[in-house]
């Protein structure tokens, strides 16, 4: 498939791992918190070394092969494992399918989504996603192998383009976004940080109880994925627009007071939604399509 940058996702792009000290500023949220590996001696869930057999050592943890090759009694040591689940939940709606500057919402919110899960999975963690769209929905458990994480991020660039290449007339039903939440309920472990990644258009009508739920259950960030259309339309009169079928499309625009007051009450929803979520632990940020995502994570 020929990707057209900007529209659709390629998967290279997803698969490279951030430069070195991304993000760049060490207070950044998205790597705050999440506990990680630490070495103990004794019992653990994952082989870290082996060294020379001591007195008391527990004799089921003998390393026989080692012991056999060097000829002295060796030991295993474990690490307990610390790393945190994170699971990247992608809302790729229809309305995210559109953008004026640079790139889709939709392209945002995957390469987005990759920097987040690399940021994961680098420091240790178990990274899995439950992405929806049009044509349905894909889940993928979290894991910390790198095979696994990888075929993620190819899995999600091959889940954003397919509507751009199939009719989506008899795709399955959208889940709505309270359902979307209880799925996501159902398959993150307790403790998870559940990245949500969306442009929200319809969060105003959704109840806050399920998200509450979520953040009982771990923690939750959310990230807007904005365009700068959505917050100053150009001026009235004809607007003419380029659809992703190669269609142009004619609108004609009501007066600018009427849409300027449409914005003003947009905005004021946001805020107030924003000091809920901030109220309940919930972090949000906005990212809009022309911001490097490499700059904009904080």
């Amino acid at each position: 498939m020929h990707c057209i940058p900007g529209i659709h996702v390629d998967p290279e792009e997803l698969l490279r791992p951030p430069p070195k000290g991304f993000p760049p500023r060490p207070q950044r949220l998205a790597l705050r918190q999440g506990p990680h590996q630490s070495r103990v001696k004794g019992r653990g869930m994952e082989y870290a070394e082996s060294r020379a057999y001591h007195p008391g050592d527990d004799v089921r943890h003998i390393d026989w092969r080692i012991t056999a090759r060097s000829g002295r009694v060796h030991t295993k040591l474990f690490q307990e494992e610390r790393e945190r689940p994170v699971l990247l939940v992608l809302n790729l709606t229809p309305s995210l399918y559109f953008g004026t500057r640079n790139t889709l919402k939709s392209v945002q919110a995957c390469r987005v989504g990759a920097l987040l899960g690399w940021q994961a999975f680098q420091r240790g963690d178990c990274v899995g996603a439950f992405v929806q769209g049009a044509q349905g929905h894909f889940e993928h458990k979290p894991s910390r192998v790198r095979p696994a994480f990888l075929r993620l991020l190819r899995k999600l660039a091959e889940f954003h383009n397919e509507p751009l290449q199939t009719e989506t007339s008899s795709a399955p039903r959208e889940l709505e976004f309270p359902e979307l939440l209880r799925q996501v309920l159902r398959v993150a472990a307790p403790g998870t940080l559940v990245h949500l990644l969306s442009d929200f258009e319809s969060l105003s009508k959704t109840p806050l109880e399920p998200l509450l739920r979520l953040t009982k259950h771990g923690e939750v960030r959310i990230c807007e994925l904005t365009d700068p259309m959505e917050e100053a339309l150009p001026g009235s009169g004809r607007m003419t627009v380029q659809s992703l079928t190669n269609d142009t499309l004619r609108f004609l625009l009501p007066p600018v007071r009427v849409r300027q007051n449409i914005l003003e009450q947009r905005q004021a929803e946001r805020e107030r939604l924003q000091g809920e979520y901030r109220r309940h632990g919930i972090l949000w940020q906005r990212i809009s399509t022309p911001e490097n995502p490499l700059n904009a994570l904080i």
